[in-house]
């Protein structure tokens, strides 16, 4: 122990004496550890910190495996959950989950609101056992009782911890209190603790009850709108309640075959249903700022080699006074030690400010981002890694110290040590080693860049420039008629057009679908059997007339829907031309009928098809155009509608007149993801984005590094060989000589290193095969390209020794020999 504080009393010393060598390499680290830290905080919070649920690798999602109309993951039927319940004897417990948007009004809501404005919220309805499935009992008050699901008995609430402190004040007497939700009055019976929000971010959950507008799907097996999840019973495997399951499949396919065949139940831990694609993201930016730490400590392995080379007197003597062999790595050791500790602790400030640049970049919809900081974790992993490359790349400099030959290095004066052959072909390696690790890094982000380049030349199919878009969910309380929900939309639509700079307003269901949009199979009267050979679901949604001329789509045949389209007259629709050719194969569809689900009785609803609109890419422009129905909002009302206002300037300089717009309508009506049609769209190539970002940056960062090693080196060997460059400019050599001597030494070393890189960048990229569109993981351009650049920034590192080098005065050296 004293020996040890001795080394370090002594590192201390010796490091403050070479202040910029010190600030060099704790800044280099600093980097390396900072960007590591602040990604492994993402990856540690959202990957391997566990759920707040009690024992959560228990709790499973239970997915209705549907090929025949392409899901491999899909939500069921409440019938089918029923059945999955009764005879699922592998589970504690299984529940049924379905969202609910929901409004808490602003005017005489009670309970703390007073003074608080309407607001949407996202919630829950979930069947019983939700919260002893989660393990999670409610910090105040309790969860639902079985009886409240129920009709008549279902108006009870339970709030999210962060809802009850910030809409209602934490009021310690909010149990038993009455808020309004949607309209209705309900009881609060419960709090939950903070951290629980499950699923989807629920701030309040509520009841799964029949109501009369869900009554008819108590009974509809073919009516898929259910999430369901469970906890696996004490002592039984995932794979035995898989086996079960699957037997249970097997069942209801036999007694149910129109509505069940070859349906299946896939069990997926609840951990990994959340995290869902994000997981190859964050471990390839996890990769990426490995492989910059990996840049960063051979570039400190080379100056402290760079250092010991320069001190090979000072060790050769204290090895001639008697110090041995393993005092002097013990030395040279406690400095690169002290090296990566300071390091790691910059590198935590570093860090810091990462993480809230990660969280400003981070798309909306990831997941588990809430929390995300520098924990006890975080900071374990950040000083460890410092500390370990310490160590690590401190021993070559260690194992030099060790092997000094004192009465060699005292009889040439310690330049040969520092010239030594040996060294210098280290540090050639290690140069190399960084430059190799940089090409990988910059070819993924290439890849990732031409990829994001190649998406943005697609046709979106609609214009979302100049647009503002919100989203509004009428309360089936205060609009509990198709009529009055007509009436609203109407007014307000015709309201917005009115304004100042407004071209069109028109109002979807949904413009930007989801994975599972609704959707449903369709029948037509020419293709009897198109159910059995063609099941697949159709997206539909309700829209009202101005719409494609807000959205900016074009129709290409027939016309649009119009306000004669009347709820009493003939069902009317515009389908895509994905529908047109999937369904008619091309031809003229317009005068063409076709009903959703199986003709029912003598006289179907068949829907007429008035128009043909083109295709719009509105799940992603990286995604197949889905088949789509567009219907009159007239006849096929939706209370919840994504409202778009195209413009002539702006966009969002008429957030304030929109809002004004509602509220002079309905007063407790909130609207909610207000922004510009772009910046809804953007959200579904978010992560593609964020990825690209990020490893554009960690690249970047290592061809820096990297050019900085190059540089060091070649400034290192040109001082060291000043002597024998003076030489040969004395006996005739011109300066553009030595210049190309200089050039040639240091670009073999980047060639090496840019070769052993494009074989390396050819075996990783393909990592990142689900994140590129248009191009191949092994794409010749970008990989050409990367090593162009990389060879650019290698000659530009190494042309600034070798004009060093070709100033060299040969008088002056040979005055000095």
């Amino acid at each position: 122990m004293d020996h040890l504080r001795r080394d370090l009393r002594h590192a201390l010393r010796s490091l403050a004496r070479s202040r910029g060598f010190t600030t060099v390499v704790l800044v280099i680290l600093a980097l390396g550890t900072g960007v590591n830290a602040a990604i492994f905080s993402v990856v540690h919070h959202v990957l391997l910190e566990p759920l707040p649920f009690a024992a959560p690798d228990r709790l499973v999602t239970l997915w209705l495996h549907n090929p025949l109309q392409g899901f491999e993951k899909d939500i069921t039927s409440y019938p089918n959950f029923r059945d999955w319940r009764e005879q699922g004897k592998s589970f504690s417990h299984m529940v049924a989950v379905t969202g609910a948007n929901v409004t808490l009004a602003g005017s005489g809501a009670g309970a703390g609101e007073a003074g608080m404005g309407p607001e949407e919220v996202r919630g829950a309805r979930v069947s019983e056992g939700f919260f002893a499935m989660l393990g999670v009992p409610p910090e105040k008050g309790r969860g639902f009782r079985d009886e409240e699901n129920e009709p008549g008995r279902h108006q009870v609430v339970v709030l999210s911890h962060g809802l009850w402190s910030r809409r209602f004040a934490a009021d310690p007497a909010i149990v038993g209190k009455e808020i309004r939700v949607s309209g209705r009055p309900h009881a609060v019976v419960g709090v939950m603790p903070p951290g629980v929000r499950f699923p989807d971010d629920a701030q309040l959950w509520l009841p799964l009850a029949f109501t009369p507008e869900r009554e008819g799907l108590r009974e509809a097996r073919s009516s898929l709108w259910l999430p369901v999840y469970g906890r696996l019973a004490p002592g039984v495997a995932l794979a035995e309640a898989q086996a079960e399951m699957s037997a249970v499949a097997r069942r209801l396919a036999q007694a149910y075959p129109d509505d069940n065949e070859q349906m299946g139940i896939q069990l997926e831990p609840l951990q990994q249903t959340l995290v869902g694609d994000l997981e190859r993201p964050l471990l390839v930016l996890l990769g990426a700022v490995g492989l910059v730490l990996l840049i960063a400590c051979a570039n400190v392995a080379n100056l402290l080699l760079t250092r010991g080379a320069a001190r090979g007197r000072e060790l050769a003597v204290r090895a001639a006074l008697g110090a041995r062999s393993g005092s002097l790595a013990r030395q040279v050791l406690a400095e690169s030690v002290l090296l990566g500790a300071g390091g790691g602790l910059l590198g935590l400030l570093a860090a810091a400010l990462g993480v809230r640049g990660l969280l400003a970049l981070t798309p909306e919809e990831l997941p588990r981002m809430e929390g995300i900081g520098i924990d006890w974790a975080v900071l374990g992993f950040a000083l460890g890694i410092a500390i370990a490359t310490g160590l690590l790349f401190g021993l070559p400099s260690a194992l030099h110290a060790a092997g000094v030959d004192p009465g060699r290095a005292l009889q040439e004066g310690g330049r040969g040590l520092a010239g030594g052959g040996r060294l210098a072909r280290l540090r050639q390696v290690f140069v190399a080693a960084q430059l190799a690790l940089a090409l990988v890094l910059l070819a993924g982000a290439g890849l990732l860049v031409r990829s994001f380049l190649e998406l943005r030349s697609v046709d979106a199919g609609f214009e979302p420039q100049g647009v503002l878009s919100f989203r509004l969910t009428l309360p089936g309380q205060s609009y509990d008629s198709d009529e009055r929900i007509r009436g609203f939309y109407g007014e307000l639509l015709g309201s917005l057009e009115a304004l100042p700079g407004v071209r069109s307003a028109g109002a979807i269901s949904d413009f930007v679908l989801a994975e599972l949009p609704q959707s449903a199979p369709i029948s037509i009267p020419s293709r009897p059997d198109l159910a059995d050979v063609d099941p697949f679901p159709v997206a539909y949604d309700a829209v009202t007339p101005a719409f494609f001329e807000a959205a900016g789509m074009k129709i290409l045949g027939g016309r649009v829907l119009s306000e004669t389209d009347r709820p009493d007259g003939n069902p009317v629709a515009v389908v895509n031309q994905a529908f047109a050719r999937r369904y008619y194969r091309g031809e003229d569809v317009v005068g063409r009928r076709f009903i959703f689900g199986t003709p029912q009785g003598e006289a179907p609803s068949w829907i007429t098809i008035v128009g043909v609109a083109a295709d719009a890419r509105r799940s992603g422009l990286d995604k197949d155009v889905r088949p789509s129905v567009f219907l009159p909002h007239t006849q096929f009302s939706a209370s919840r509608m994504t409202v778009l206002v195209r413009t002539a300037g702006d966009p969002l300089a008429l957030v304030e007149p929109a809002r004004r717009a509602v509220t002079a309508l309905d007063a407790d009506q909130p609207i909610t993801e207000v922004r510009t049609l772009e910046q809804a769209f953007a959200r579904t190539d978010a992560r593609r984005r964020f990825v690209t970002i990020l490893l554009g940056v960690f690249s970047a960062l290592a061809v820096l590094l990297a050019a900085v090693g190059i540089y060091g080196v070649m400034a290192y060997v040109v001082g060291q060989r000043t002597r024998e460059i003076g030489i040969r400019m004395a006996v005739g050599a011109r300066r553009r000589e030595v210049v190309g001597w200089v050039l040639g030494q240091g670009m073999k070393v980047a060639g090496v290193g840019i070769a052993i890189g494009l074989i390396g960048a050819l075996a990783a990229t393909r990592l990142l095969g689900g994140l590129l569109f248009g191009i191949a993981p092994a794409d010749p351009v970008t990989f050409l390209l990367v090593a162009a650049v990389l060879a650019a920034v290698a000659l530009a590192a190494n042309l600034l020794p070798a004009r060093r080098a070709s100033r060299v005065e040969p008088m002056s050296v040979l005055r000095e020999e």
